[in-house]
């Protein structure tokens, strides 16, 4: 079927009991439907088959009726093929709880057609009430409403799976050391996932002298915590070598990579 080299080797060797299965029975029609949710893509098939040897073994009985539910409600093919190729344990449940999911997301205003759903679907699938309130408290900590909670979840749902203590520290710096409100956190949710030590931190001690300056606008601090590290060197230091010659240092600095020649990054960026 395609699949061969070091993808082979690990699915054998992570689960060899897939060679006792019955290839008629068990192998070939969980390959074949397997192969039906990712279309025209082996490696994917491949990645997942690697991750999730057990698929193998009985996928149309394990996930079938779960995969259903979720046509049934107008989640595309799409979707589905994202969530069997990156968290297929999630859908295996028992039917009423997959339908209880999806309606709690339809509830909460998640459009089934919108690939959001599918990682909407995966946060509720791995998290349990008292987890779910607990994070929720820790917004309301911090002065956040339900509506502005939900709105963050709603546009960046792996929030929701971070821990508790990741959701308080983010808000803390956010809220009380960079004075975001709510509304500019909801804008770039994402920012609460990033690491503060290595990211954060030293991408704010940037923008926050370029801010004082008046060379940047406070919306463009997200923007800033997001892009790429070459994308940020090029925007948010590079650029503003002449205007601000300690830029560079205070980053190196922050990042603990002090001397690190400038012109060696130049270099890499505009070449």
């Amino acid at each position: 079927m395609g699949i061969s080299g070091p993808i082979l080797t690990n699915i054998i060797t992570t689960d060899p009991n897939i060679l006792g299965r019955s290839l008629k029975n068990k192998i070939i029609p969980s390959f074949n439907f397997l192969k039906s949710l990712i279309p025209d893509d082996i490696g994917s098939i491949g990645a997942t088959l690697r991750r999730s040897t057990w698929i193998l073994h009985s996928i149309e009985t394990t996930l079938g009726p779960s995969i259903s539910i979720l046509r049934k409600h107008g989640v595309p093919d799409s979707s589905i093929s994202k969530l069997v190729i990156s968290q297929p344990r999630t859908l295996v449940q028992k039917p009423d709880q997959i339908n209880k999911i999806v309606l709690e997301l339809k509830e909460m205003s998640f459009s089934p057609s919108n690939m959001v759903f599918v990682r909407g679907f995966a946060v509720l699938s791995g998290i349990k009430k008292p987890a779910w309130e607990a994070k929720f408290a820790v917004f309301k900590s911090f002065g956040w409403s339900d509506q502005e909670i939900m709105s963050v979840f709603r546009k960046q749902p792996i929030v929701m799976a971070a821990s508790v203590e990741k959701i308080r520290t983010s808000l803390d710096y956010f809220m009380n050391k960079q004075n975001w409100t709510q509304i500019e956190i909801s804008i770039f949710p994402t920012v609460l996932l990033l690491g503060m030590e290595k990211r954060v931190i030293p991408r704010c001690s940037v923008t926050q002298v370029l801010l004082s300056k008046g060379l940047i606008k406070k919306k463009q601090m997200g923007t800033a915590l997001i892009v790429a590290e070459a994308v940020f060197l090029k925007n948010f230091v590079i650029k503003y070598q002449k205007e601000v010659p300690e830029l560079m240092k205070l980053y190196q600095s922050k990042m603990g990579i002090l001397g690190l020649d400038i012109r060696s990054v130049e270099s890499s960026l505009y070449n």
